[in-house]
């Protein structure tokens, strides 16, 4: 009865060995973090200065339709005021509104390119940092949260949000303000 006793208490010694042992291999080796990707991408420098550029941009292009939109007032005023209107005066008009609106598509087009481009760029330039911060960090996964799916639950301290963001921001920094 003893010899049992021993073995069993034994193989129950080894088991918990065991189990402690995987517990805290599983806590070091298990490095699941999670970023809220909107924050990063949002408060990301080269975000802030590719949508001040953006903004530029499209204020340009919408001073130009303005001043368009404002001559073909103008002359819509005359037209509706003139008792008698030349066909060139006709046509000049429909010549102007004609390039208003070709103007319009292709500014709208150009602005949805440009906004594309940098959103591209924005994300190419942050996977690369993010990476870079898993690898310099140890970090075995980091998971983007957005609240709608791909991350619904995580402790507080799994959240490195703030840690990638100073890194990205740092990163950044370094390589384009120097």
């Amino acid at each position: 009865m003893n010899r049992k006793i021993l073995i069993a208490s034994l193989l129950n010694g080894l088991l918990l060995i065991g189990l402690f042992g995987w517990m805290l291999w599983s806590k070091s080796s298990s490095q699941h973090y999670f970023i809220t990707t909107a924050e990063v991408y949002n408060e990301f420098e080269l975000t802030k200065q590719l949508t001040a550029e953006l903004d530029l941009a499209v204020s340009a292009r919408q001073l130009q339709l303005d001043s368009l939109e404002n001559l073909l007032r103008g002359m819509a005023t005359q037209i509706n005021a003139a008792e008698d209107l030349s066909q060139e005066e006709v046509a000049r008009f429909q010549q102007l509104e004609k390039s208003y609106q070709e103007k319009k598509v292709r500014f709208d087009q150009d602005n949805e390119a440009l906004a594309e481009h940098y959103t591209k760029e924005i994300w190419t330039q942050l996977n690369q940092y993010i990476e870079a911060y898993g690898e310099e960090h140890d970090v075995n996964f980091l998971f983007g949260s957005h609240g709608q799916g791909n991350l619904m639950y995580a402790r507080d301290g799994s959240d490195l949000t703030e840690d990638v963001l100073a890194y990205v921001n740092l990163r950044y920094h370094d390589e384009n303000i120097d």
